[in-house]
C-alpha cells in the first residue's frame, strides 16, 4: 500500500491505542481511487462492505466516509492495540480472508470499540486478486449470525447510499 495521508501511520496508532480500542483500521484505494475498504456493517452474520467503490471524498451517510467513528468491522490497513489484540487472543487462522473481522466481532462482543479513520488514505499500486471464499463466508455467517445480532451502528434496511446491499454481500 501507498501512503497519501501524512502521519498515516501515527493517526492509526493514536486510535489503536486508546484504552476500549480493539483496531482501526483506514481507508484503502484502489489503484483507481475508489474505495477499497472502508470498514463493514454487519447483516445477518455477514460483513457488509461500507463505502465500497465510492470515490475517495464522497462524504458517505452521515459522514461516514470522512469522519472517524464507531464501525463493527474494518479490513485492509489495520492496526491493533497491543493489549487488546493478546486480550481477544489475535486473529484466528481458521477464519481465513474475514480473520480481521472475526477479530473485530470478537472485539465489540467483549465491550471494545472498532474505529474506522476514512481521514487516513492509503492506496493499492496494482489491483488485488480478489478469492471468493464461499465456505469461509459461511462459517463466518454461522459464528456470527446469532451470536452478533444487529450492527450497532448502521441499519442497513434503511438504504443508505455508499453501503452494499447485503445481496450483493452475498446474504
Amino acid at each position: 500500500m501507498e501512503p497519501l495521508t501524512r502521519f498515516w501511520l501515527a493517526r492509526l496508532a493514536a486510535f489503536a491505542l486508546q484504552p476500549g480500542v480493539a483496531a482501526v483500521g483506514a481507508k484503502a484505494l484502489a489503484p483507481d481511487g475508489r474505495v477499497e475498504h472502508g470498514g463493514f456493517a454487519i447483516e445477518a452474520g455477514l460483513p457488509v462492505p461500507i463505502m465500497f467503490a465510492t470515490a475517495a471524498g464522497d462524504p458517505g451517510p452521515l459522514g461516514i466516509g470522512l469522519l472517524a467513528g464507531n464501525v463493527a468491522a474494518v479490513d485492509g490497513v489495520v492496526a491493533f492495540g497491543g493489549e487488546a489484540f493478546r486480550r481477544l487472543g489475535g486473529l484466528e487462522a481458521a477464519a481465513g480472508g474475514l480473520a480481521i473481522a472475526d477479530y473485530c466481532l470478537r472485539g465489540l462482543s467483549s465491550g471494545l470499540r472498532v474505529v474506522s479513520a476514512p481521514d487516513v488514505l492509503l492506496r493499492r499500486p496494482v489491483p488485488p486478486a480478489y478469492v471468493n471464499d464461499l465456505a469461509a463466508l459461511e462459517r463466518f455467517r454461522g459464528r456470527w449470525r446469532t451470536r452478533f445480532g444487529s450492527d450497532p451502528y448502521f441499519d442497513l434496511e434503511a438504504g443508505w447510499p455508499g453501503v452494499a446491499s447485503p445481496a450483493a454481500a452475498g446474504g
